[in-house]
């Protein structure tokens, strides 16, 4: 059901602003692959992506702003929506995408990542982000420089 409201949503969203759809492939070490549904809106300068829930995956949703420079994922499961840096240009991201459409693709390493609780999301980040995290609580991701405890925002 999700999947048809995305589809639906996306279309209107694309023939309203001029946005193009690509599909990432991630596959298991089943073999199993799992869809990854992107849409890029130039003209706004942002990319929404949809990892629907399976058995390998979570249900995720992504929010990225070039112009605003944060990405915000709301995870159902986790009932939490992380928020950082962007580390690319939105050209960038392109590029990395049309590389990678129809090659399924593995999830590689584990980042050491610490979340810290935003205490308002829309004060710190805006209402587009507010909006994607919608009643979520909502933490900053932070990438671990070394042992001493030193964080710097994910970028």
């Amino acid at each position: 059901m999700f999947g048809l409201s995305w589809l639906a949503v996306s279309c209107l969203v694309s023939v309203v602003l001029a946005c193009e759809e690509y599909t990432l492939e991630y596959i298991d070490i089943s073999g199993k692959v799992t869809p990854l549904l992107v849409l890029v809106c130039t003209n706004n300068q942002t990319i929404t992506y949809n990892m629907p829930a399976s058995e390998t995956f979570e249900e995720v949703t992504t929010y990225e702003n070039y112009i605003l420079g944060y990405g915000a994922s709301r995870v159902t499961s986790h009932v939490a929506c992380y928020v950082r840096l962007l580390s690319k240009s939105l050209d960038e991201q392109i590029s990395y995408l049309e590389q990678h459409q129809s090659k399924p693709m593995t999830l590689k390493g584990d980042a050491q990542m610490e979340a810290i609780p935003i205490a308002d999301v829309y004060e710190e980040f805006g209402g587009e982000v507010a909006t994607i995290c919608a009643y979520y609580p909502a933490y900053t991701l932070v990438k671990r420089q070394d042992a001493l405890g030193e964080t710097e925002m994910e970028r």
